[in-house]
């Protein structure tokens, strides 16, 4: 079981960076996940009105889950045993981690008003570096879930 997060607009950023968040929705678009920049390092967006999780991955990195319809949180974390193999999609830009504490959280809210909403974030650990990008767009393990999911794997060398 892992911990879900509720809100509307997941995003991860440092969490140094979590006080001085303004808020407000994600820009629209088709993209399962939207890179950006934020004082100490690399700010993720994703897409997705649903619950959202933060995995950590054996191997180092993490697994993102956004989701855009499902039963509920315990058949979301059933699907993730279920992984697809194929058909990630590899993007340009990386994710960098500065430091290791990270927030996975509801962006539609300001950082001022999380610190009294815990249920609206969740602290993720990183190892600083670079991380590689994934996306797997709108998959559907069953016929009332679906997910996009995102993985960030620590780049080597």
């Amino acid at each position: 079981m892992f911990d879900w997060l509720d809100g509307t607009a997941p995003q991860l950023l440092n969490a140094r960076d979590l006080d001085a968040w303004d808020g407000g929705a994600v820009p629209a678009g088709e993209d399962v996940v939207r890179l950006g920049e934020s004082g100490h390092g690399s700010l993720l967006q994703l897409s997705g009105g649903g619950p959202a999780a933060a995995v950590p991955l054996e191997l180092g990195g993490l697994l993102l889950v956004s989701s855009l319809r499902c039963d509920s949180e315990e058949s979301l974390s059933a699907h993730l045993d279920l992984l697809p193999v194929s058909g990630w999609t590899m993007l340009e830009e990386t994710f960098t981690a500065e430091n290791t504490d990270f927030a996975l959280f509801d962006g539609s809210l300001p950082g001022r008003e999380l610190a009294r909403h815990r249920a609206r974030w969740i602290l993720v650990t990183l190892e600083e570096g670079s991380y590689e990008v994934e996306t797997f767009a709108h998959w559907q393990p069953d016929s009332a879930t679906e997910l996009h999911l995102v993985r960030l794997i620590r780049k080597r060398g």
